[in-house]
C-alpha cells in the first residue's frame, strides 16, 4: 500500500476500502473504532459474512501506518 502512495492520503484508503468506508458511515457513534462496539456497522456486516476480518484488519492498518506518516511529517516541520 505504501508503493501505492495512499499511506498519506485518506481519500486514497477510502477509495481502497470503499466497502469499508460505506458501512463506518451507518455506525451508531461517530467515534466508533470498529474493534467491539455495539452498534458498529462494519463489525455486524463482518459478523454477516459481508466483509472479511482480513480488509478489516488491512484497513485498520493502513489507518495506523498514515497515523504514524503524519506524525512524522509534523515532527518534520516543527524542527525546520
Amino acid at each position: 500500500m505504501k508503493e501505492l502512495g495512499i499511506v498519506d492520503n485518506l481519500e486514497g484508503i477510502q477509495t481502497t476500502f470503499q466497502e469499508i468506508h460505506n458501512l463506518i458511515l451507518m455506525c451508531k457513534y461517530p467515534d466508533c473504532k470498529h474493534i467491539n462496539e455495539k452498534g458498529c456497522a462494519v463489525l455486524d456486516a463482518m459478523e454477516k459474512g459481508t466483509i472479511n476480518k482480513a480488509s478489516l484488519e488491512n484497513y485498520q492498518k493502513m489507518l495506523r501506518e498514515q497515523d504514524r506518516f503524519q506524525s512524522t511529517v509534523a515532527a518534520q516541520e516543527l524542527n525546520r
